[in-house]
């Protein structure tokens, strides 16, 4: 008697565990269990879209070379403390392996797009918006200095990288104003990860890297590091990259080096766009 009711306590058990199993199953939000979409299958939002099919629209040049540069995308960001939130985003443009220019992509409160050229050569850019003249920077806009006390680029790219991420780390970038208008000494993050590192070498460049320096995930300023060959010897060589209208200056090895009021807007320009 004994053994038929525990023969039926666990009769009973495991029906009342199946139809638990069967309930929960029936109870269990949808796609609970489904593997999620992957990133290359995600939905673009209309900000996106727009930005996508702005870009389209422009074409940056190098002096004048007819050949427009690549558009490569390095960064989604946007910055919540500023107020502007979306999946705004950062492109480089490349010729033949190398970073020339750079545009960040947002937009305002009322829905208004904007584009935020800069240069990263030595040489001359132009901008063209449906195939008309929209911009230009003048060669030499921007400065490229020696970095000092530092080693000349190895031979081998392994090592250079090795070296590259080094020499950032002797960089750093400070706001000195608030998004109030208030004084204030914010020392933004640089980005470890180059958004860029050069894939050839040209026109005397062996190598490079492009940095970022951000307020949250928005970048504030960048730093190009370049080795430069001049007969038969390279050096490194840097340039800090204006990426916002706020106040910024730059320190190498905490000694001030460059600032955005020194810089001012010959290599830098914020343009509304309207088709």
């Amino acid at each position: 008697m004994q053994n038929f009711l525990l023969s039926r306590r666990f009769l009973w058990s495991l029906t009342f565990v199946t139809f638990c199993g069967q309930l929960t199953t029936l109870i269990a939000p949808a796609g609970a269990d489904e593997p999620k979409q992957p990133a290359d299958g995600e939905v673009k939002t209309k900000l996106e879209i727009d930005i996508d099919r702005s870009l389209a629209q422009y074409k940056v040049f190098v002096d004048d070379d007819p050949e427009p540069l690549t558009v490569l995308p390095v960064l989604t960001w946007d910055n919540p403390i500023a107020g502007t939130l979306g999946k705004f985003r950062t492109v480089l443009f490349i010729q033949d392996g190398q970073a020339k220019a750079a545009c960040c992509i947002w937009s305002s409160a009322n829905n208004q797009l904007y584009h935020e050229f800069g240069s990263l050569t030595r040489k001359g850019l132009r901008g063209q918006l449906n195939g008309a003249k929209k911009w230009a920077m003048d060669a030499g806009s921007v400065e490229f200095r020696p970095v000092p006390k530092c080693d000349p680029p190895a031979e081998d790219r392994r090592r250079r990288l090795l070296q590259i991420k080094k020499l950032i780390e002797r960089f750093t970038a400070i706001e000195t104003k608030s998004r109030k208008f208030e004084p204030t000494k914010e020392h933004l993050r640089l980005l470890t990860t180059p958004l860029y590192r050069y894939e050839k070498e040209r026109d005397q460049i062996v190598d490079g890297a492009v940095f970022g320096f951000v307020h949250t995930t928005d970048p504030e300023a960048l730093v190009v590091l370049e080795a430069v060959r001049s007969g038969d010897s390279a050096r490194w060589e840097y340039t800090f990259v204006r990426r916002t209208t706020m106040p910024v200056i730059g320190k190498l090895d905490k000694e001030q080096v460059w600032s955005t009021d020194e810089a001012g807007y010959k290599s830098f320009n914020q343009i509304p766009f309207r088709q």
